[in-house]
């Protein structure tokens, strides 16, 4: 990953069990939203079940990763079912 593609601004998103969704973060550096997106899948909601999707978008709106409860990682592909 370059520096510039590091400080790009990415976006998480959570998805709950009831169909509701919200952002996590917004506009971060990559690093802080792979954290934060570490911390929905393992934190309390999501061990607890009531988050069921959570995905990281670039400023472009393209998904940079995607996680489903019971799937594991699905996007991107090369980590399909792992975490």
């Amino acid at each position: 990953m370059t520096d510039e593609e590091d400080r790009a601004p990415f976006n998480v998103v959570i998805w709950f069990d009831d169909g509701f969704y919200e952002y996590f973060v917004r506009d971060v550096p990559a690093v802080e939203a792979v954290l934060a997106a570490k911390r929905c899948i393992d934190g309390v909601l999501g061990r607890t079940g009531l988050v069921v999707k959570v995905q990281i978008t670039d400023s472009g709106d393209y998904t940079n990763f995607l996680w489903e409860r019971d799937r594991g990682i699905v996007y991107p592909p090369e980590a399909r079912g792992t975490a």
